[in-house]
């Protein structure tokens, strides 16, 4: 408990000094999550159905240990899977039309200069 709550402390201060983003949004992601579902039930409930999954999900893991890491693997493959393919897709062409926008602008800062110095 205390080891989680310091990576939590951790991860705070990332998001607040450093400036990380990508952490920021998985906090944002997270509160987000934390509040649709606590919109359904009462804090009590809540507390209780935290309670039920601290204590049962040591057990079930411990139970069935290597069908459950073989299926994080599966995630796991799929996800970085997924990221690949995002980055190729979209994050790219962002980039690539990022970078012909500024072509453009710098361009049209020479055209100007040079018409300035024809003058």
């Amino acid at each position: 408990m205390r080891r989680r709550t310091e990576e939590k402390i951790r991860s705070l201060f990332r998001v607040i000094v450093q400036r990380d983003w990508l952490a920021l949004a998985e906090l944002i992601v997270g509160l987000w999550v934390l509040s649709f579902i606590g919109s359904w039930f009462d804090l009590l409930t809540l507390l209780y159905i935290g309670l039920l999954l601290c204590l049962t999900c040591p057990v079930i893991y411990h139970k069935y240990k290597n069908q459950i890491n073989r299926c994080v693997e599966r995630v796991k493959a799929e996800s970085k899977r997924w990221c690949v393919v995002v980055d190729e897709k979209v994050f790219k062409r962002v980039k690539a039309m990022v970078d012909e926008k500024v072509l453009k602008k710098i361009k049209r800062k020479d055209e100007e200069v040079k018409v300035k110095k024809t003058e």
